[in-house]
């Protein structure tokens, strides 16, 4: 029985988590004070850009100070436009990805040691830890070895995919060499006239 996955998680919402938000799952970033709230604490949790001497006015949401902020930062000229635009998601989004930056640099050492460590504790699915089971009943198997012309009174699968190879790889050259283009044939010289 097939279910429908869940909606994916809005980035925003993902990148608040990732970067451990405390309103993570309720921030909206549609307005000028989430977002310069938002700035403010990236700016003193993660980025530390600023002096703490010139951190109050990001804090108090002033309306110039973001994009102060913006400019000490060296946002990109679409993340200026889309603060004139009124557009706060995008300058959100664009905050959260510099403080993900800044965080992966600070602990980058960190991050790929536990990266390679649970590259190397993590076991290859097998095909039976999988659910994944070949069994002669199979009508795909059936049907698969029919189209080939083998046997099916085996019971062993492994014995039918191994007889149907055979045929599916000639089949398969078959069809290459029909497919490439054939050279076209050599003019021969005109006989040559016998002599007397």
């Amino acid at each position: 029985q097939w279910t429908t996955a869940p909606d994916p998680m809005p980035p925003l919402t993902s990148r608040m988590l990732a970067l451990g938000h405390p309103q993570a799952r309720t921030f909206t970033g549609g307005c000028v004070g989430e977002c310069t709230a938002l700035a403010a604490w990236l700016e003193d949790k993660y980025i530390r850009q600023l002096p703490q001497s010139e951190r109050p006015p990001l804090r108090a949401a002033q309306p110039a100070a973001l994009r102060s902020y913006l400019d000490e930062l060296n946002a990109p000229a679409h993340v200026t436009a889309a603060l004139d635009g009124f557009r706060f998601e995008c300058v959100c989004s664009w905050l959260l990805c510099i403080a993900l930056q800044y965080e992966f640099a600070e602990r980058k050492s960190e991050c790929l040691a536990a990266m390679r460590q649970e590259a190397v504790t993590k076991k290859p699915k097998t095909a039976a830890s999988a659910g994944a089971v070949l069994s002669a009943a199979q009508p795909e198997l059936r049907e698969l070895a029919a189209a080939f012309g083998v046997d099916t009174s085996s019971a062993d699968a492994l014995a039918i995919l191994r007889a149907i190879v055979r045929p599916a790889r000639e089949a398969l050259r078959a069809k290459q060499s029909a497919s490439r283009p054939q050279p076209p044939p050599q003019p021969q010289p005109p006989p040559q006239p016998l002599p007397p």
